[in-house]
């Protein structure tokens, strides 16, 4: 097994290991360049429907989490990576504890960009 290697973060984009999701961060009030893995996205998007309501629900989803990191990362400022958990798909009642069985566990990643710029990256905890 080989050393790891290391790859900039405009590599991993074009690449396809990573996906730029900022503008919809954006729109989630995150202001600083964010990526996914495709590992991720994979998962993420894996139960939604196909056919025409397929792309809205997707960027409802996407912004639903977006807006949970944004939450997140504003009660602890200081932490560079915070982990998070995603319920998928889950009809839940008040009062009733969520089955964690198919939810997302989450790492969202401060770190710098290729140019030093604040970034936030979005994994899920065995990447």
């Amino acid at each position: 097994m080989g050393a790891p290697t290391m790859c900039f973060r405009a590599e991993a984009l074009a690449s396809g290991q990573l996906l730029d999701v900022s503008e919809t961060a954006r729109a989630a009030q995150l202001n600083q360049p964010t990526a996914v893995t495709h590992a991720f996205w994979a998962r993420f998007t894996a139960a939604l429907p196909s056919g025409p309501a397929r792309e809205t629900q997707l960027k409802a989803r996407l912004l639903g989490l977006l807006v949970s990191c944004r939450m997140a990362l504003e009660d602890r400022p200081e932490a560079k990576q915070i982990g998070l958990i995603c319920l998928m798909d889950k009809k839940l009642k008040p009062g009733v504890m969520p089955d964690l069985d198919g939810a997302l566990h989450l790492k969202l990643v401060r770190g710098e960009g290729d140019q030093g710029e604040p970034v936030l990256t979005i994994v899920m905890d065995e990447d």
